[in-house]
């Protein structure tokens, strides 16, 4: 649980207690009603808890209004505060599915202080292409390759001598080099992601395509929703160290390789940006 949830727990644990305390301690079941209020704003959101909390309430109404003394105006009023906190204090909570989902973005995207370069968009490759691509990126050889796909090695220069063409490149070296451009650091041969430490300043992002947008929306846990100038909507993340420079309405230039995915987003203005390179939506 995270300090916010406990903050939460603590604070509504706390104001039942007392208002338990002052009320008719006969009607304290009802007050049980709180925890799944808060369940539920805590999961889907404030609006859905404050759903759960309305219908409740109305239940109680009509169950009261049934009883020869009800629950006076003292226990509505009671009532009403606990749900109000209840639905305020789930809101306020950060789920562990969503604080995992920040933690792994955190750990896959990194600030940019400089601006991405639109290169000329390379020939398609096919999807062997990249894969081989991708093996000469971590340093392997035509053997290691042909051994790894299961092809000869003739096929593996034939892949290597089309993907130097498209490209273009001089060589498997400038090609490795086009690859990290476009796509971020390999993976390791045992597939595992490079830590973010590794992924250095110097690892510029050079693009395939440039696409101005605007912010239409900033999510409170780390997120924002682009509008591109093409009229498409793009989610992307915001990481912590720029959060309080993106806003409604800002200017952001969004990057794409030649897959058309999401490489990166930059703010001209406050020349700094997101690598998305190695996030996948």
């Amino acid at each position: 649980m995270s300090r916010t949830d406990a903050a939460s727990v603590v604070v509504s644990s706390v104001g039942a207690a007392v208002l338990i305390a002052v009320a008719d301690p006969g009607d304290a079941l009802c007050y049980l009603l709180a925890f799944p209020i808060w369940i539920v704003s805590r999961d889907l959101g404030a609006a859905a808890g404050a759903a759960v909390a309305t219908v409740a309430f109305l239940l109680l109404l009509l169950v009261g209004s049934s009883q020869p003394a009800g629950f006076g105006p003292l226990g509505y009023l009671a009532v009403a505060a606990v749900f109000l906190g209840a639905v305020v204090a789930g809101s306020l909570v950060v789920s562990p599915a969503v604080s995992a989902g920040a933690k792994r973005a955190s750990q896959l995207v990194r600030v940019l202080t400089s601006q991405p370069k639109v290169t000329r968009r390379p020939e398609a490759l096919s999807r062997r292409e990249l894969e081989v691509l991708e093996a000469i990126a971590t340093g392997a050889q035509n053997a290691e390759i042909a051994e790894r796909f299961v092809i000869s090695e003739n096929t593996v220069k034939s892949h290597v001598s089309r993907i130097l063409k498209k490209l273009p490149a001089a060589n498997r070296t400038e090609a490795a080099s086009r690859y990290i451009e476009m796509y971020g650091p390999p993976p390791s041969p045992n597939g595992d992601t490079p830590a973010r430490d590794e992924l250095t300043e110097e690892d510029g992002i050079a693009a395939a395509s440039a696409v101005t947008a605007t912010v239409v929306v900033v999510k409170p846990k780390g997120e924002a929703v682009l509008r591109l100038q093409d009229g498409r909507d793009l989610e992307v993340p915001v990481i912590d160290q720029i959060r309080d420079r993106v806003d409604v309405g800002a200017s952001i230039i969004a990057y794409f390789d030649q897959r058309d995915r999401v490489v990166g987003w930059y703010l001209p203005e406050e020349e700094l940006g997101v690598d998305l390179r190695q996030w996948a939506p």
